[in-house]
């Protein structure tokens, strides 16, 4: 009997560190910021405040999830993977700026690390019809 309790208290300690390893690869990068202005991702606006990015587990595309961490607006985004950013020394939120219209475009979790570029929604897309953007960046956390 204690041979077959043995084997089976190293098959439980075996499951239990790879369902450990397993849920760790599981987790996804968080990137906190803030944004003074209202601003659209994808197809929804969003206004001034803080906001939470993360990525969007076990889709079948790579998509991202921002939400307002008070329980306000979410909304989820496909993204493609970029490479990283040579300049980028922190995490960073990348906006093209239109004459009325703020689009959240890439995402940057920081240095050395590969970033996001979005699917820009029919009103960026709009407006990218008569005015070309200009860039504007703001800081943000990543962990």
């Amino acid at each position: 009997m204690k041979p077959l309790a043995g084997k089976l208290a190293l098959f439980m300690v075996l499951a239990l560190i790879i369902g450990v390893f397993a849920a760790s690869a599981q987790i996804t990068t968080q990137i906190v910021f803030r944004m003074s202005h209202p601003f659209v991702v994808g197809n929804t606006t969003f206004p001034e405040g803080n906001f939470v990015i993360r990525e969007v587990p076990g889709s079948a595309k790579l998509t991202l999830e921002f939400t307002d961490p008070r329980g306000g607006a979410s909304v989820k985004v496909e993204a493609q993977s970029i490479p990283p950013e040579p300049t980028i020394h922190a995490a960073e939120i990348a906006f093209n700026k239109y004459t009325n219209l703020m689009a959240l475009s890439q995402v940057f979790p920081g240095p050395g690390k590969r970033g996001y570029q979005l699917v820009p929604g029919q009103a960026e897309r709009d407006a990218a019809k008569t005015e070309k953007p200009l860039r504007q960046t703001i800081p943000a956390h990543g962990n």
